[in-house]
């Protein structure tokens, strides 16, 4: 189990700009590269090229964990795509800054291709976002349709690494269909709000549709005036 903390001085932990980082020398991008070689060391017998980022319910961590997560993958030179599949409360567009008017759902619909609604991330080399787009009325149905299974063809014949946002487990199934898309499934949790029962059955539910869980982020922010406190877990399976 690898622990780091990063004192941060955002004013606002809705601030999701001072949560993503672009700098590759800095002490954050250092803990998420250790989370990053730490889910590589741990399936030495496979390539992981998708990554599903879920957690057991909201407001656990898990956009700015996969964000974070895209970020120091792309600066290994891998073209990297951050997928926004949360087509319930997608924020993958506030946490790069970028616009949302066309993303998953248009494709999943067929009425746009990726490369009509990828988005460069400027700031970071060979980084890519396809945000969610318009939020449809049947969020696990486009997920689990034979759309979803050409376009995730298609992102691997064009990306190296496919970093993948989705609603919370529990709540809902999409993570569980998006789990049979991707190599592994990294489970996020926030300290002193996750419920332990709640994240016993995300990870039972994962394991009903055999998906390959290869570790956990544990998340801890203390507010102390205006300044936060960030600690990230990984612990192998």
């Amino acid at each position: 189990m690898v622990k780091n903390k990063r004192k941060n001085s955002a004013s606002s932990a809705n601030n999701w700009q001072s949560h993503v980082i672009t700098d590759s020398g800095s002490l954050v991008a250092e803990r998420y590269r250790t989370l990053r070689t730490n889910i590589e060391f741990s399936m030495r017998e496979r390539e992981i090229r998708s990554i599903l980022v879920a957690s057991a319910g909201p407001g656990e961590g898990k956009t700015t964990t996969a964000a974070n997560l895209a970020v120091v993958y792309a600066q290994t030179g891998r073209n990297t795509v951050y997928l926004d599949c949360d087509l319930r409360s997608p924020a993958g567009h506030k946490a790069f800054n970028v616009a949302n008017p066309m993303g998953m759902t248009n494709i999943l619909t067929g009425k746009s291709v990726p490369s009509e609604v990828v988005q460069k991330v400027e700031a970071v080399p060979h980084l890519y976002v396809i945000t969610s787009g318009p939020i449809p009325p049947n969020p696990a149905e486009l997920l689990g349709s034979a759309n979803m299974v050409e376009i995730m063809q298609t992102l691997y014949n064009i990306f190296d690494v496919i970093i993948i946002d989705s609603p919370p487990i529990v709540n809902v199934t999409d993570a569980q269909i998006i789990s049979r898309h991707v190599d592994g499934v990294l489970v996020v949790a926030r300290s002193r709000k996750t419920d332990k029962r709640a994240l016993m059955k995300a990870r039972k539910l994962l394991e009903q549709v055999r998906a390959n869980i290869i570790g956990s982020v544990m998340n801890s922010v203390e507010a102390e005036e205006s300044a936060y406190y960030y600690s990230y877990y990984y612990a192998e399976e």
